[in-house]
């Protein structure tokens, strides 16, 4: 895999989108059937025992698409419904609501440690996120998602505020 990155003046590395969307698919989709679920049913675990939902009464969630190994979000969904918020739930890309929220989860091909995300590059979270100030917003991946080095970003691109894989929660703001 050849990769391009820019290095800036403190040598830190920055990877274009399109390396970062290359290494967050390789990754999704080089995991088994076994730990696809294992792991999806830890960030499930994960996001209903790390989030408070005390203050949440409209929250947004993609629907995942599993041929793309997104994380499966079809329990997180059942179990979010039990806790009485509006839930809406995105199932058709790129129909968004106009509907402000007070949590949202999304999908996320890679997200560096500072919590810029890229996804399958059309822009469609970012356009619905700008007109959603003040929600709180979460990226579910799995571990091999989350990249140490920065993504390289636009001055539209919006920053998650958390983190959730299988194995560690990344609190950003």
């Amino acid at each position: 895999m050849m990769l391009s990155a820019i290095y800036t003046s403190k040598s830190s590395m920055v990877l274009s989108k399109g390396d970062a969307r290359q290494i967050g698919r390789s990754h999704r989709m080089g995991l088994s059937r076994h730990e696809y679920i294992n792991k999806s049913a830890l960030i499930t675990k994960r996001v209903i025992d790390k989030i408070s939902f005390d203050d949440v009464v409209d929250l947004h969630i993609y629907r995942s698409i599993n041929k793309n190994h997104e994380v499966d979000t079809a329990d997180l969904i059942e179990r979010l419904r039990s806790f009485g918020q509006n839930l809406h739930i995105q199932k058709q890309y790129p129909e968004f609501p106009e509907k402000q929220f007070d949590l949202i989860i999304i999908p996320s091909l890679a997200v560096d440690r500072r919590g810029n995300r890229v996804g399958y590059g059309r822009g469609g979270y970012d356009q619905f996120l700008e007109n959603q100030a003040g929600a709180k917003l979460i990226t579910i991946c799995f571990d091999g998602q989350v990249i140490d080095d920065q993504i390289a970003h636009e001055p539209h691109d919006i920053r998650m505020g958390t983190i959730i894989t299988e194995s560690r929660t990344i609190m950003i703001d």
